[in-house]
């Protein structure tokens, strides 16, 4: 009865019905039983209006849970919005390329347990860091779970352990090099949006140290890429980031410079996103004070999680 609703109104819309069923449309009603009916019907004219999304797509999620013994993918993962995704002007195809390799060297370097994880929509904890009073918590997440699912696959969040407050994300896949190594590609760095937000953040980098939330996620992220022996990691650059494609109202809410972050972490301007830096072999030491010196150490600590983050111990 439920499958019969979702191709009536599909077919409100011009979308085939049940007897010119396709796997798409299969996978539409899989949205309905798992989330809602207007999930399922947005789900369903995406797809017709798509070719992309239905015949590349929807396919390779299908191929890849039946390869690696995986679940039905999330459906936030079904209804990837490949036309605002990871970077301003990208074809359809080439997105779904970028997110093909992405899961393929995917399961190259990450632990069985992590995937499912991932692929299901939930987060994993990473591990938890001190400060000089106060914990915090470093997880893993997939993109719908802190709302970042434009901005690449993989989302690192730090997280005031008591509170619960976000201060930092950072948001990538996972792509090769032209040399066929890995690489990774930094498609949102965010901060918190609560009124107290600045607040926040001033109280975090002062309990850690001086080490800035975003820069703690950089290290996380820093040391992934170290591990599974990525030689590049690119980030996208203001002009060329996806929320450039939201309406004037949006753009308007958006605060953050990622020309300005990228090149105060010692990037330089490089194709194919903007911007460009070589992974370190270690995080940086820069600390001559007490303070900073213990800066240092807290960077070894976030490194070390880095390390396991994707492999862990069940890998």
């Amino acid at each position: 009865m439920r499958e019969e609703t979702v191709a009536n109104r599909l077919a409100y819309y011009g979308v085939p019905g049940p007897r010119e069923q396709t796997d798409w449309l299969r996978a539409a009603f899989r949205v309905a039983n798992r989330n809602s009916l207007s999930d399922a019907v947005r789900f369903g004219i995406a797809a017709r209006a798509s070719q992309p999304f239905r015949e590349q797509w929807l396919p390779f999620l299908d191929e890849f849970a039946a390869t690696h013994g995986l679940e039905a993918p999330s459906v936030d993962l079904m209804m990837k919005p490949l036309n605002q995704y990871l970077v301003l002007g990208l074809p359809l195809s080439e997105r779904v390329r970028l997110l093909r390799a992405h899961y393929a060297a995917l399961v190259k370097v990450a632990s069985r347990r992590l995937i499912a994880c991932i692929w299901a929509g939930e987060a994993l904890e990473v591990g938890t860091i001190s400060g000089k009073s106060e914990r915090y918590g470093i997880w893993l997440c997939a993109t719908p779970v802190h709302l970042t699912r434009k901005e690449g696959e993989l989302t690192l969040v730090l997280q005031h352990s008591e509170s619960g407050q976000v201060l930092a994300k950072l948001t990538f896949l996972l792509s090769s090099t032209a040399s066929d190594r890995l690489g990774v590609m930094v498609g949102g760095v965010q901060g918190p949006r609560s009124s107290t937000a600045k607040q926040a953040i001033i109280s975090a980098t002062r309990d850690l140290f001086g080490l800035r939330p975003r820069d703690a996620m950089l290290v996380a992220l820093s040391s992934i890429a170290n591990r599974i022996g990525a030689d590049k990691i690119w980030g996208v650059s203001n002009s060329m980031h996806v929320h450039n494609a939201r309406s004037r109202r949006h753009r308007e809410r958006w605060h953050v410079d990622y020309d300005g972050f990228w090149a105060e972490r010692g990037a330089t301007r490089g194709w194919p996103f903007g911007w460009v830096m070589n992974v370190p072999a270690h995080p940086s030491r820069t600390g001559t004070t007490a303070s900073g010196k213990r800066r240092d150490i807290l960077k070894e600590s976030v490194w070390c999680l880095g390390q396991s983050t994707l492999s862990g111990p069940t890998a």
